[in-house]
């Protein structure tokens, strides 16, 4: 008899399902399936790459007096990173400088005396001979002060260059010589800067007619309205939409598409990987949406807690398409009309009996 009862209760357990033995059916927000027409879609896998990445050198020798540049820190164009000791490329200028106002003293001076012996000449006081002979001290002089006014702008050259700066806005990647280094044109990078805004982000089409088809009613191809979505690794969508920047290849089934995404907030890193949704308008279709705060994951893919009948929960398991704003697109395993779970379902599992509202959607 004891083992009877046993039998008969366990037996009355299994028929409870998980719904709590007692108390009324717990709370869920339900939002439907929709069916809605939208903009053909097709998604693929892709990685960022940086806009643009610029290796720091020195173009000049001699010691580092001044390392400004921050360890994978953020530098604004025209940051000074490193400063090279100045002091010999000061002197170097100053003896230009001091090289140059003599010859042009020199000049000056001897200017004067060519007019003066231009007088003469036609006086007829001094021969052609000795007049050519002080057209060639001008020519001479006027040589040096050209001369001297090449070498002047390439010390003020050599003296800018002991300053190092940001050409670009960019995240400064790999660590800088220290204080007292002795770098030069040989010396290679002193630091690397990743330009991030705008950034790229490339993949691959399989197919050609992805990007060029005939539109609707119409002969001939055209390249119809295209822009990028970008899905990222948590499940949520970029905040900023991409265009296409190019394309590379000549097998269709190889072509490498790069596209191109403002990235004022730094959001984006050159080498995640992430999901592109190439959005075409002008080709839209019915398509059913849920809202992706309701799609779930486990080992085995997407799936959704919906309310059946008699508020029954059943799970269904899906093929997801893209992502459209905070909805998911559906592919297959739900129709339109039924009720997916959005909210409160911590604790709810399949065969329980609930008590569902509508949530926002």
């Amino acid at each position: 008899m004891r083992v009877a009862s046993l039998g008969l209760a366990l037996a009355a357990l299994l028929a409870c399902g998980d719904q709590p033995a007692s108390g009324p059916p717990p709370d869920v927000a339900v939002a439907a399936v929709s069916e809605e027409e939208i903009p053909a879609t097709y998604t693929f896998a892709g990685r960022t790459e940086a806009f643009r990445t610029v290796e720091l050198r020195a173009q000049v020798e001699g010691v580092l007096a001044q390392v400004n540049a921050p360890e994978a820190g953020d530098v604004r164009p025209g940051e000074v990173l490193f400063t090279i000791d100045p002091a010999p490329y000061e002197a170097e200028l100053a003896r230009a400088q001091a090289k140059l106002d003599r010859s042009e003293r020199n000049l000056a001076r001897v200017r004067e005396e060519l007019e003066r012996a231009r007088g003469r000449l036609e006086a007829g006081e001094m021969s052609e001979k000795n007049f050519a002979r002080e057209e060639a001290r001008h020519r001479d002089l006027l040589s040096q002060v050209r001369t001297g006014g090449t070498a002047l702008t390439r010390a003020r050259g050599r003296l800018a260059n002991t300053l190092i700066t940001a050409p670009v806005a960019g995240r400064l990647l790999g660590s800088a010589p220290e204080v007292g280094s002795r770098v030069g044109p040989e010396t290679g990078a002193l630091i690397t800067i990743v330009q991030l805004h705008p950034i790229y982000v490339r993949f691959r089409v399989d197919q050609l007619d992805t990007l060029r088809q005939p539109e609707p009613g119409r002969t001939g191809n055209r390249v119809p309205s295209i822009t990028l979505e970008l899905e990222l690794a948590d499940g949520t969508l970029y905040p900023h939409v991409g265009q296409l920047a190019g394309t590379k290849g000549e097998e269709p089934s190889q072509l490498e598409v790069r596209g191109l995404f403002p990235n004022v907030d730094g959001l984006l890193l050159p080498g995640q990987d992430v999901n592109v949704t190439l959005v075409r308008r002008g080709r839209e279709s019915e398509k059913l949406l849920v809202p992706q705060v309701g799609v779930q994951r486990d080992w085995r893919g997407s799936f959704v807690l919906i309310v059946g009948e008699a508020n029954r929960v059943e799970r269904r398991r899906i093929t997801t398409g893209s992502l459209r704003g905070d909805r998911r697109v559906v592919e297959d395993g739900l129709l339109a009309g039924e009720r997916v779970i959005v909210g409160g379902a911590e604790g709810v599992r399949p065969g329980m009996t609930v008590s569902p509202t509508v949530g926002d959607s």
